[in-house]
Parts: C-alpha cells; structure tokens; sequence
C-alpha cells in the first residue's frame, strides 16, 4: 500500500511542475508548425545561458512594445525621409534570440528579426544583414530590467 501510495504522490507532483521555468526549445514552432524563433548560442558575449518558456514569452511580449516604439520613432521623421508609414506585423518575421549577461550581469536577449531568409542557416548562426529596410530590424531586450534598447530598422536596399 505504501508503494502505491508514493507512487501517486510523485506522479503528482511530477505533473504539477511549473514548465514556464524549464529550458525552451531551440527551435520554436507558430500554430501553422513553422519554425519562426531560433535561440541562437552564436552572439556577443561568452556569458551566453539558456532562455526558459518564461523568458521567451518575456521577450516576446517586450518585443511587442520595442517594435510598436521603433514605429512611433520612424514614424515621427519628416515625410521628405519617410514618407510611407512603416507597418511591422512580428507574424511575418523570423526571429533570432541570443541571450547573455551583460557587463553588469543583467540577461539580455539580442533580437534579429528578418521577413526574408535565404536558407536554413538563419537556425544556427546570429545573421548580420545589410540593408534591406524594414524587412529587417534587430534590438536588445533586457529581461532583468524589463526593457528595451537599440531598436532600429536597417537601411534601405
């Protein structure tokens, strides 16, 4: 009886695990089942970590608000520099998360976002891309201050 009895208290407590706080994937999948987030190990630093389910959802809800700022701010220039309104819809973009201390030792996560990808390495190794335009834009979010900074949208073809 014992046996059964520790039987279900693990079982039980096996299954209330919180899965926010495990590692993610490497690979992250849309509702479509196509690969749209690739944590990168490939970045700036030597102090790179792991990113949990929790700290990608961090970073994609602060994305959200880095990207609707960047559009605000490009948005605002004079219409002799910009004159189409830029309009960012994140579901049209790959993205790239590399995650690291800082020198202050803060997580931080460099973002690549990219609408057009020519192969498969996008997957493995952080891009640097030139040019490009709006098709392209890359930041650092910051998950231990919950912000973000160097938000910018690359040069024109």
């Amino acid at each position: 009886m014992k046996q059964i009895l520790s039987f279900f208290i693990i079982l039980v407590l096996i299954s209330c695990r919180d899965s926010s706080k495990e590692i993610s994937d490497k690979l992250i999948k849309n509702s479509n089942g196509e690969i749209y987030i690739a944590l990168i190990n490939d970045c700036y630093s030597d102090k790179k970590f792991d990113l949990t389910n929790e700290e990608v959802n961090q970073t994609n809800t602060i994305l959200i608000k880095a990207v609707k700022k960047m559009q605000d701010d490009v948005d605002a220039f004079p219409k002799s520099l910009n004159p189409n309104k830029i309009k960012i819809n994140l579901n049209d973009y790959k993205r790239q998360y590399c995650a690291c201390l800082n020198e202050k030792g803060e997580k931080v996560v460099y973002v690549n976002c990219m609408c057009r990808v020519k192969d498969e390495q996008w997957k493995k190794k952080y891009m640097t891309v030139l040019g490009g335009g709006e098709c392209y834009f890359s930041g650092v979010i910051n998950l231990s201050k919950n912000d973000f900074t160097k938000f910018m949208i690359n040069a024109p073809l």
